[in-house]
């Protein structure tokens, strides 16, 4: 049996301090808090931790609690960042 590791994406692999004033007051702008993930900086000690995991054959598991809207831009920040899972094609 494989060992299983998650990772949260926002705040664990993605960097999301530039995007919490968006939802850091009353009128919570969720919308443009999830739109602005685009400018995400890696956390790359995460990610190094990840894909060394993935390349020991380790399965990852990706949670995250960002809207479908932003999925496509989520699928290509994480390729942009060398994590692939083939279920994203699905």
């Amino acid at each position: 049996m494989k060992p299983l590791y998650i990772f949260d994406l926002d705040g664990t692999l993605a960097n999301i301090e530039h995007r919490v004033r968006f939802i850091d007051r009353p009128d919570k702008d969720w919308p443009g808090f999830f739109a602005a993930c685009v400018e995400d900086k890696p956390i790359h000690a995460a990610l190094t931790t990840l894909k060394a995991l993935q390349k020991g054959r380790a399965e990852v598991w990706i949670w995250t609690g960002r809207s479908d809207e932003v999925r496509q831009q989520t699928v290509e920040w994480l390729y942009k960042h060398g994590v692939f899972h083939p279920f994203w094609n699905a």
